[in-house]
């Protein structure tokens, strides 16, 4: 079983992925793991490319952990044209549940096809609402 790439298992740990390098690449191999995983505390995204080929666990908690609130994810942007992008994941519905969003309040998702050597992928960016 392949690990992600990046892990959060503490509890109170906080990740940030972000910063002011918006080329930032997190790129797996396996269609079927996450990339990303928060089995306790709170991963942050607020910049980068993420793809792991069209996995739709691109991004995950661990399902009771999510559900009591000791993990979670939370995709935000402060600007209104670019922010994190994920590849053939639409973080606003993710595998926690039908519905359910890592997107922060006062962000939405914007989506745009691309081809690419690989193929042909969706890349949903999550930016900042319009005031």
């Amino acid at each position: 079983e392949e690990s992600p790439l990046i892990w959060a298992s503490a509890s109170g740990a906080v990740v940030n992925l972000g910063g002011s390098n918006t080329k930032t690449f997190y790129e797996g191999n396996n269609p079927d793991a996450e990339l990303i995983y928060c089995e306790y505390g709170l991963i942050n995204i607020t910049a980068g490319i993420y793809k792991n080929h069209g996995s739709h666990y691109l991004l995950n908690c661990k399902d009771a952990n999510y559900a009591n609130g000791t993990a979670n994810i939370v995709v935000s942007s402060t600007s209104t044209s670019s922010g994190p992008k994920f590849y053939d994941f639409d973080p606003s519905d993710n595998p926690e549940g039908e519905g359910t969003s890592y997107v922060a309040e006062g962000c939405h998702v914007t989506s745009s096809v691309v081809t690419e050597e690989d193929g042909e992928h969706t890349v949903y960016m999550v930016v900042k609402d319009a005031s």
